[in-house]
């Protein structure tokens, strides 16, 4: 799931037995793994502009459209992602837009962990 919301592959899906297909200037990638279907596209620049992953048994597909990158750190990186959710019935749609961005930098998260769970560093 972190994959799909920063806007990377997902490693278990890039596999030997993966189809790429070249269509203009995007590579298009397809995977399945057991039930799971992961099509994925790629820009010229190799950033991952649009994943889906579906399972037609279960209704349930998670899609994601990525754009408006800007250079971070060396690295391009999307500032704006819209996920579609959809369960049976159910639908969800997110618009995220990020104001700021930074990588590998420390996080501090002011939140206390109930006390029934245990914290393991």
């Amino acid at each position: 799931l972190q994959s799909i919301l920063i806007g990377n592959t997902v490693s278990e899906f890039i596999t030997d037995s993966i189809e790429l297909n070249m269509e203009s200037d995007e590579a298009k990638l397809r995977s399945v793994l057991g039930g799971l279907t992961y099509n994925l596209r790629l820009s010229a620049q190799n950033k991952v502009v649009y994943a889906n992953l579906n399972d037609q048994v279960a209704k349930q597909e998670l899609t994601a459209n990525y754009s408006d990158f800007n250079m971070v750190n060396q690295q391009q990186v999307p500032h704006s992602v819209i996920m579609d959710s959809k369960v049976k019935t159910k639908k969800f749609l997110l618009d995220r837009k990020f104001l700021k961005v930074d990588l590998d930098a420390p996080l501090e998260l002011q939140f206390r962990v109930p006390e029934r769970f245990l914290i393991k560093n």
